[in-house]
C-alpha cells in the first residue's frame, strides 16, 4: 500500500482519489441522497482549493476538508428549511394575479432603490430567488433555468424540452408570475418591513 502524503505536501489534484469517498459517504449520509451530496463534496474540494493558502497543518488535511463540508452542511440544511418553507406556501390559486382584466398593473411595482448588481450580489436574495425557482413546476423550472439562468437558446430549450416556441412562451411567463409573486412574498414585503417603507 503506497503511503499517503503529509498534510503539507498533499497536491490538491489528489485530494478526489485520497479524500473525496469519505467525504461523499459522509454527506450522503447527512442529506439522505445523492445528488446535492456530491455538489456538497464539489463545493468543498472548490473551497478548499480557494483557501488552501490558509491551511497552516495544525490538523490533518483530511480533518480540514471534513470541517469544511460540515460548514457547507450546514448552509445547505438552513436553505432547504427555507426551501421547506416557501414551498409550503406555494400556492397557485390565482388570487394574487398583479394584472388586470386589460393586461395593466393592479398596483405599482415595488421600488428598487438599490443599483440591481448590488441586489444581486446580496446572498441573502439569490437563497430567496433560487428557493422561489425550487417552487416552480419540473417543466417550467427546467425551462426558466435553461432559458434564463443558462441563456441558452429558444431552439435548444424547445429541443430539449419538445415543445414549440410558443408553447415554452407561455411557461416563462406563467414562471416570471409565480417568481414576481414568491419574490414580493418572501423578498421585497420582508425588505419593505425591515426598511419601514
Amino acid at each position: 500500500m503506497p503511503e499517503l502524503p503529509t498534510a503539507n505536501t498533499t497536491d490538491p489534484e489528489q485530494w478526489m482519489s485520497l479524500y473525496g469517498h469519505s467525504l461523499f459517504r459522509y454527506a450522503v449520509r447527512q442529506v439522505r441522497a445523492t445528488e446535492p451530496a456530491e455538489d456538497l463534496v464539489q463545493e468543498t474540494l472548490v473551497a478548499a482549493l480557494r483557501y488552501r493558502n490558509t491551511f497552516r497543518g495544525e490538523s490533518s488535511e483530511r480533518t480540514w476538508l471534513f470541517a469544511i463540508l460540515k460548514h457547507k452542511l450546514l448552509d445547505y440544511q438552513k436553505l432547504r428549511r427555507r426551501e421547506m418553507q416557501l414551498l409550503d406556501e406555494c400556492e397557485d390559486d390565482g388570487a394574487d394575479v398583479p394584472f388586470d382584466g386589460r393586461e395593466q398593473w393592479k398596483a405599482l411595482a415595488v421600488r428598487w432603490d438599490a443599483q440591481p448588481e448590488a441586489l444581486l450580489e446580496q446572498q441573502e436574495f439569490l437563497q430567496v430567488f433560487y428557493a422561489c425557482v425550487s417552487c416552480l413546476p419540473q417543466k417550467m423550472r427546467r425551462a426558466f433555468q435553461l432559458r434564463e439562468l443558462e441563456q441558452q437558446s429558444t431552439e435548444a430549450v424547445c429541443r430539449e424540452l419538445r415543445i414549440s416556441p410558443s408553447n415554452l412562451w407561455v411557461i416563462l411567463h406563467r414562471a416570471r408570475h409565480r417568481l414576481w409573486i414568491c419574490l414580493t412574498r418572501h423578498w421585497f414585503c420582508d425588505l419593505c418591513d425591515r426598511l419601514q417603507c
